[in-house]
């Protein structure tokens, strides 16, 4: 009998603050779930509704952005497992002035 456990979406930057110019890494972490994630990443500024797109589904689960103004963003990462079942994780990031 193959019991899943709840997918946990434990994504994580390398940086909760970097300055204008500077680029953040985003690394996407899954845990449990059914395996054989895929990992998507969008960001956009705190006060915007707009999600710029860092990277589409795939396996690759590290990704670079570098933010281009001086205020606060969000990071979304989704994890999806083999069994289609997907977990978000929304990370802060604040830039500031160089």
């Amino acid at each position: 009998m193959n019991v899943s456990t709840e997918l946990k979406n434990q994504s994580r930057l390398s940086a909760d603050t970097i300055k204008k110019g500077d680029k953040v890494k985003v690394r996407a972490i899954a845990k449990g779930g059914t395996g054989d994630y895929q990992y998507a990443a969008y960001y956009k500024k705190a006060s915007s509704g707009k999600w710029s797109v860092i990277h589409e589904y795939s396996e690759n689960n590290a990704f670079n952005i570098t933010p281009s103004s001086a205020v606060d963003y969000e990071v979304r990462v989704l994890v999806k497992d083999s069994a289609g079942n997907v977990s978000e994780k929304i990370l802060p990031l604040t830039v500031t002035a160089e």
